[in-house]
């Protein structure tokens, strides 16, 4: 289970890479509503991807997913570890 967390959030990483070569390039871009929703799923990654390539630091929205992320991430693993849930995954 940790793998798939650590593959999307490298996804994630790898979209604000992206979005950032192609803003910079002037070209047709990722869409705001993928970014935000990467930022919700994969969070570590998204906010990794902001600083590394200093894209979309300045937007409020994606502060705001990436902490509601971080959010549901400490929600998740509460909820696995308290409901001793690892012995079914």
């Amino acid at each position: 289970m940790i793998y798939i967390v650590i593959i999307i959030n490298i996804i994630s990483l790898f979209i604000y890479k992206r979005d950032k070569g192609l803003a910079i390039k002037n070209k047709f871009r990722i869409s705001e509503k993928t970014l935000v929703s990467m930022s919700i799923i994969a969070p570590f990654g998204a906010l990794l991807g902001m600083k590394r390539y200093r894209h979309k630091t300045k937007k409020i929205k994606f502060k705001f997913a990436i902490i509601l992320g971080f959010i549901l991430y400490i929600g998740i693993i509460y909820i696995i570890y308290t409901k001793n849930l690892l012995n079914y995954l």
